[in-house]
């Protein structure tokens, strides 16, 4: 029997398979596509469409299985999250947010509904219910202290013996520490930044407290002669007792820059352009689940009579939850 191959078509109607595919009853490999005799040869044509039916069906099926996997985890960690996250119920004496930008100590973020309440879920993230409108909030009111928003003839940078009544003094947003956009603010690490601007009337000057007095002992080592601390706190004892301590930090509140707001910044100004300096807040150490209510105090004594603690310009109030 000759072997199978190539050399000619086969003219045979009893074609089997073997190991080289199709041959007929002399060994000679059929080729074509047309049966002998006539009619279309469509074994091997089925054959392959049967395995890709079967492959197209398999990646079917597990397509399917992964999408429920997929949806099962998904259900599983919303419903971690919903647990989480679960708020308590909204105190009843919230505050509406204060617009102190022509004087006082102003204090944002802000919530969208405008209240004093800064509340979020450090799972959530960027999402519903996450920090995201406190970012985007902290980011429009740090626009105008980005370096490239401080540029030009008018902006100078100013120092204790240097401030001149017709240049804008420019801030430095390095000196804000971690409070800023690549530390998300320190929202997703459950350390919120509040940034505070301390507003004046144009022309007002600012006056420190002397050192050794009741005042600047609030500030301990942070108290300047140059500067107008700023303290914050619970606003009551049962608050105090939810900002812990831990040694992890070097203190439960830190403030960047530390001393606080420098005078020479308010001046009599013969410029319509000014921009206030800020101070970041940052607390470490808040508990969860806990409605915190605090308030913060910027220490002139050029301000409400040397009480500024009692003033309700230089005193800024809000109250942080997280989960």
């Amino acid at each position: 029997m000759a072997s199978a191959g190539y050399g000619r078509v086969s003219r045979g109607r009893d074609l089997r398979d073997d190991e080289d595919g199709l041959v007929d009853e002399w060994g000679v490999r059929y080729e074509g596509h047309h049966k002998p005799g006539g009619g279309t040869f469509t074994r091997k044509k089925h054959s392959r469409r049967k395995y890709l039916v079967i492959a197209v069906a398999g990646a079917i099926i597990l397509l399917v299985i992964l999408v429920i996997i997929a949806v099962a985890v998904q259900k599983k960690h919303q419903e971690q999250v919903a647990a989480v996250c679960k708020h308590l119920p909204r105190p009843a004496n919230l505050q509406k947010w204060q617009n102190k930008s022509v004087e006082g100590l102003q204090v944002f973020p802000y919530s969208e509904d405008k209240t004093d309440l800064i509340s979020f879920c450090v799972h959530n993230g960027h999402h519903v219910g996450g920090y995201r409108e406190y970012l985007n909030n902290l980011e429009s009111h740090t626009y105008d202290y980005h370096m490239m928003n401080q540029q030009g003839d008018d902006h100078v940078r100013c120092n204790d013996t240097y401030a001149p009544p017709d240049k804008v003094c420019v801030f430095d947003l390095t000196d804000v520490g971690h409070c800023n956009h690549f530390n998300d603010f320190g929202y997703s690490s459950a350390r919120p930044c509040v940034m505070l601007q301390l507003n004046l009337p144009r022309n007002a000057t600012a006056v420190p407290f002397a050192n050794n007095t009741a005042e600047s002992q609030k500030l301990g080592h942070r108290y300047s002669p140059n500067h107008i601390g700023v303290t914050c706190d619970g606003a009551t004892e049962e608050d105090r007792k939810h900002i812990a301590k831990d040694t992890l930090f070097s203190s439960p509140i830190q403030y960047f820059p530390a001393n606080g707001f420098p005078v020479y910044w308010y001046r009599p100004r013969t410029t319509d352009k000014f921009l206030a300096p800020i101070v970041m807040v940052q607390f470490n150490t808040l508990h969860e689940h806990a409605y915190v209510n605090i308030t913060c105090t910027a220490w002139g004594k050029s301000f409400n009579n040397g009480k500024p603690e009692t003033s309700n310009l230089y005193t800024s109030s809000f109250v942080i939850y997280h989960a």
